[in-house]
Formats: structure tokens, sequence, C-alpha cells
């Protein structure tokens, strides 16, 4: 799970106001 987390966390710095494309990459993953 700490993967998952890291990878959305990186996701959304980059993407910065992204919440939606976050919670979808998270499901994603």
């Amino acid at each position: 799970m700490e993967c998952k987390i890291k990878n959305i966390s990186m996701n959304y710095e980059v993407i910065g106001e992204g919440k939606p494309i976050v919670m979808i990459h998270g499901k994603h993953i």
C-alpha cells in the first residue's frame, strides 16, 4: 500500500490541482 500511496503523492505533486485525476490514478493502480 505504501508504494501506491507514494505513487499517488508524486502524481498529485506533478499535477498540483488534480484531485480527481489523483483519485482516478489511485483506483487505476
